[in-house]
């Protein structure tokens, strides 16, 4: 979702699985934000929902270890300031915006819930910690906590040999496995999301972006292609007619056929490299405010529940790219965005 600021070339397969992620993320929030979704499209949320946020942790993994010198002969205060300007900055404004909006909504009675209006310092301050005002925002603070110890990952990981990475990948992955219930219970909030879990949560999915970065260099796509959908279909098949628990299998073969789909055949998908670049932008303007006007509008049209859902993705992804592409026109918008590269251009 982040731009690379570590280094100045952009990797094209990257930005288009970013651009389709982003269009995930849209669908997700938007069958959230519908009524009567029915059992027969519980697949198209999987679809949306099993790998659209992870896919930005790993483009964020692969992009630092890509840049895993230059992170670590500069000094951690300034690696840290421009994360917590990329990353903070952004969430504290549109924090600021939608909180604002929401406790207005809340004063008038137009909003069911209040997590703001009539509460305490205590609760104000630890509903806007976890994004009650807008869900996805919690991203940004999770990113700049595993942000916040990348240095350190790189410093303990620098000399160690691949294999050795990819056994210290599944030992982490197994660990959440095992903690992730009591995770979840410790850290849940009512109505948000907390950044402190979704980032021990993203932390596997960034060792596996530093992964895809180290062996892509070492397969041929198009063979990679074929044995990661070999196994994605394999997967697929297990769960539908094995009583077998696939859920964690399903979730990275699925990830990673669509990185290796992206890199194959991203001739083919340069549309997506172009919504790619603005994935921050989109990410912060499309929710709450478009995507449930989206809704709105079009549950007042005789549509099925399958083309209800796709028509708000895309009223509220078109409108999310206009208003984008104001905001990275005005100084102030890019100021709004964390791009403060081209602020002080």
């Amino acid at each position: 979702m982040t731009q690379n600021t570590e280094v100045s070339s952009r990797i094209e397969f990257l930005d288009i699985a970013r651009g389709i992620a982003i269009i995930m993320v849209i669908g997700v929030h938007v069958m959230a934000y519908s009524n009567g979704v029915t059992e027969e499209l519980l697949w198209l949320n999987y679809l949306f929902g099993g790998i659209a946020v992870p896919v930005f942790f790993i483009v964020d993994g692969y992009l630092v270890f890509r840049a895993r010198e230059k992170i670590l002969t500069e000094s951690y205060y300034n690696y840290i300031k421009k994360s917590f300007l990329r990353l903070v900055v952004p969430w504290f404004i549109f924090s600021i915006i939608y909180i604002s909006i929401r406790y207005i909504l809340e004063v008038s009675g137009l909003t069911s819930g209040a997590y703001f209006h009539g509460q305490s310092i205590k609760d104000f301050i630890l509903h806007t910690y976890a994004s009650v005002h807008a869900v996805q925002l919690y991203f940004l603070l999770s990113l700049f906590i595993i942000r916040l110890i990348t240095p350190i990952v790189l410093r303990i990981i620098r000399s160690v040999d691949v294999n050795v990475l990819l056994l210290l990948f599944f030992i982490y992955l197994l660990f959440y496995t095992l903690v992730k219930d009591s995770l979840q219970s410790f850290f849940y909030i009512q109505g948000g999301q907390d950044p402190v879990l979704h980032a021990i949560w993203g932390m596997q999915f960034t060792i596996a972006g530093y992964l895809i970065y180290i062996y892509q260099g070492r397969v041929k796509k198009l063979a990679a292609f074929y044995v990661l959908s070999s196994i994605f279909i394999t997967v697929i098949l297990l769960g539908m007619y094995k009583d077998i628990n696939t859920s964690v299998a399903l979730q990275y073969s699925y990830l990673f056929w669509f990185m290796s789909a992206c890199c194959l055949f991203e001739k083919y998908l340069l549309y997506f490299k172009s919504v790619g670049k603005h994935t921050m932008s989109i990410y912060l303007v499309h929710a709450p405010l478009i995507v449930t006007s989206a809704t709105l509008i079009v549950s007042k049209l005789p549509l099925g529940a399958f083309n209800s859902i796709t028509a708000g993705v895309f009223i509220t992804f078109f409108c999310s790219i206009a208003v984008s592409k104001v905001l990275n026109r005005l100084t102030v918008g890019r100021f709004m965005l964390g791009d403060f590269s081209k602020v002080s251009s």
